[in-house]
């Protein structure tokens, strides 16, 4: 997703999944494959590089779980505890989350 028209749809009425590192908002979109948007800020890990290495895990993430997806708009929502945990641990984190997405395409 890359409009604010289209991370506005997602926040107005969001089906919502959070841990400790990330929040997930996702509705409905009527398409035959899922969308993601990021929110990554400076608050949540101070270096670019940082940033760019937890969307990259995000994105990895969200490509291998995207049949599972299928018909909704994502977006998730870095926290500051997320920098300090592996690759791993995300990619648990993040594949639970999907999961918990999942039952959001029946509303």
């Amino acid at each position: 997703m890359k409009t604010a028209g289209e991370f506005d749809f997602v926040f107005a009425r969001p089906c919502r999944s959070a841990n400790r590192c990330f929040t997930a908002l996702a509705r409905s979109n009527q398409r035959p494959y899922p969308r993601l948007g990021l929110i990554i800020s400076k608050k949540c890990a101070k270096s670019a590089v940082k940033r760019n290495r937890l969307k990259r895990l995000i994105r990895e993430s969200f490509r291998h779980s995207q049949q599972k997806l299928a018909g909704l708009d994502i977006v998730v929502i870095g926290k500051n505890v997320a920098v300090a945990k592996t690759s791993q641990e995300l990619f648990t984190l993040l594949n639970k989350q999907w999961m918990e997405l999942e039952r959001c395409k029946e509303s």
